[in-house]
């Protein structure tokens, strides 16, 4: 290592001749490849990599990398697209074919959706020879320009089977234009059922008026080529109405939604009887769509829905009837809307919340008349759907809201709401509430305070000298969330508890406010074994967040089983992407539970 470190300080201190360094390379290439030290063959790949080599041998050398140290590995998933040539692209696709390590698989999966254009035709037959194999790469791979696109058309159209199936299950993932859509017309005619399966999934991304016969044709095939045809002519407003009284009697609930749909424009008693049959289908997905192609046929159709609404019992199809016709701008609707978020299961609340933020400030008024109950709850969903709505009418009616309600709950909520917006008027209510309420309410208006910035915190510090204990402690765990070293005096003496799960709350406070002490503890409850308490330290430790990091990390190292999978868990949840190559070792671990907190972590860590 020493010699390594002086021949890095040669190469940055002095130029060398061509034939210098290509003796150096080779001996590095030598050392990357086979010395037993990790720490050794990766500092030789870090002094390759700043000689500027990038052949084929340093290509090969950054494969083989792929199956070393998290180190080694690291560098060559950076490098590799970089400099890799069309043959270490296809080895890199051949040693995923054959691949069985889920850590070497992992890894492949970092490289491979870098793989250019170039090498696109021989991964398009790799993915059609075994596509389950290869459908995560597929997933991960960035969206391509319209001519490589249209590049895949052509593919698709090819007689060599696998490539024509691995171009079309990219474009069903990544659409083409409608007029390069236009030209898989062929293939809707095939034997093979999958493949047609594949063409009208892309046509229903990207459907063409060209393409309607072949869409209808698509009605009498597979019920999956048959949802795929439905929605492109529905998108086209070519679905016919007998076609839609077909599929309203289909089996499938997704066809039945999607006949549904096509007899909103008919005027046909037999149609209107239909749809009001489908507002009891089992289906709410049905029920939905039943009920917005009866809205759309006006006030008549607009009352069918209100009467089913009225009579209906069961949660969801309740939900599934005001989604249908929440788009509808009309006072029954409002009311339908209000009166489901004032007492409805917390499906109908969803709904209703989703219907008053599409009509904004029209739907106020109906929110006004709401706030005249005298019950607080149905008070605090108006405040839940103004906060939704977030207009500046909106708005208003929040601050008059916590300005003079009765009830200081309401009251919090409200003040809540608009320090989301930093509406600075809030902060003499959620003040007035730190000083008056109870310590859950104080606590909420105390966190409501920190979205202020330093006008916030200043409120909070010197609450910390209130007289009363409990605008103190609501002080202190808000400034703990800022890593505001003034409640940590506060904290220490308040952790001296018996009762655990408070010990917890306190310990995470303590340790967001910079005490390793703390931290290093509730890290230590991660081994505990009542199940309730390690949840309890595993949602400590993430609300500490970054801070709690390093430790995690050094944790996922120890010879615990269940701290190690518990560390997991908590890194996974936090997204933190440093642990990555830590945690696929893990997918190897000798203990399931690891195993499968270290997948579940990864997981985590690939969302979006």
């Amino acid at each position: 290592m020493e010699a390594l470190m002086r021949l890095q300080d040669i190469v940055k201190k002095h130029t060398l001749l061509p034939y210098q360094r290509q003796k150096i390379a080779q001996h590095l290439l030598l050392i990357a490849d086979t010395d037993a030290d990790e720490q050794i063959r990766s500092a030789a790949l870090h002094l390759l990599w700043s000689l500027g080599e990038t052949g084929e041998q340093m290509q090969q050398v950054l494969v083989r990398a792929l199956r070393r140290s998290s180190s080694e590995a690291r560098l060559a998933i950076e490098l590799l697209p970089q400099i890799a040539s069309p043959a270490t692209w296809r080895t890199l696709m051949d040693a995923f074919g054959q691949e069985e390590d889920p850590v070497v698989q992992y890894r492949l999966l970092e490289v491979l959706p870098k793989v250019p254009y170039t090498v696109w035709q021989d991964l398009c037959e790799r993915i059609g020879h075994s596509p389950k194999r290869w459908q995560p790469l597929v997933t991960k791979l960035s969206p391509p320009p319209s001519q490589v696109r249209s590049q895949l058309v052509a593919w698709a159209l090819s007689e060599h089977k696998p490539l024509r199936k691995g171009a079309l299950l990219i474009l069903s993932q990544f659409p083409p234009l409608p007029s390069e859509a236009e030209k898989l017309k062929p293939l809707s005619r095939s034997d093979d059922e999958e493949t047609v399966q594949l063409v009208f999934r892309i046509w229903a991304q990207a459907p063409s008026p060209k393409l309607i016969p072949e869409l209808r044709s698509g009605l009498r095939r597979s019920p999956e080529a048959a949802l795929f045809a439905s929605a492109a002519l529905l998108k086209l407003g070519a679905l016919p109405l007998e076609e839609g009284r077909k599929l309203l009697q289909h089996p499938l609930p997704s066809l039945r939604a999607q006949g549904a749909l096509a007899l909103a424009p008919s005027r046909a008693l037999s149609d209107w009887q239909a749809l009001q049959k489908a507002l009891k289908d089992p289906s709410p997905e049905v029920v939905q769509n039943a009920a917005i192609a009866l809205v759309a046929k006006g006030a008549a159709g607009l009352q069918i829905v209100l009467s089913a609404y009225a009579r209906e019992r069961a949660p969801e199809r309740r939900a599934a009837l005001l989604l249908g016709m929440a788009s509808f701008s009309h006072p029954k609707v409002f009311a339908a809307l209000v009166q489901a978020l004032r007492s409805g299961h917390w499906q109908e609340r969803g709904a209703a919340l989703t219907g008053l933020v599409f009509h904004k400030d029209n739907a106020l008024p109906a929110l006004e008349r709401l706030l005249l109950s005298a019950n607080p709850q149905e008070r605090i969903s108006v405040v839940e759907a103004l906060k939704a709505i977030q207009t500046p009418k909106a708005l208003q009616m929040l601050l008059r809201i916590a300005r003079s309600d009765p009830n200081l709950q309401v009251r919090c909520e409200a003040a809540l709401a608009l320090s989301n917006h930093g509406v600075k008027e809030a902060m003499a209510v959620l003040a007035d509430i730190v000083e008056k309420g109870d310590e859950a309410i104080a606590n909420t208006a105390a966190f409501g305070l920190t979205r202020y910035g330093e006008e916030g915190r200043q409120q909070l510090r010197e609450m910390l000298r209130s007289e009363r204990p409990t605008t103190r402690y609501a002080a202190a765990r808000a400034l703990a969330t800022l890593n505001d070293r003034a409640a940590l005096h506060y904290l220490q003496q308040q952790a001296n508890q018996e009762d655990l799960a408070q010990r917890i709350t306190i310990l995470q406070l303590m340790a967001r406010a910079g005490d390793e002490k703390a931290l290093r503890e509730l890290l230590g409850l991660l081994t505990h074994e009542d199940p309730l308490i390690r949840l309890r330290a595993r949602l400590g430790l993430y609300a500490v967040g970054k801070p709690a990091i390093p430790l995690l990390l050094q944790a996922l190292d120890s010879a615990d089983n269940r701290l190690r999978a518990e560390a997991a868990l908590v890194l996974g949840a936090m997204r933190a992407s440093i642990a990555k190559d830590k945690l696929v070792p893990l997918l190897k671990d000798s203990d399931p539970a690891v195993r499968a907190a270290a997948a579940q972590a990864l997981q985590r860590l690939e969302q979006k």
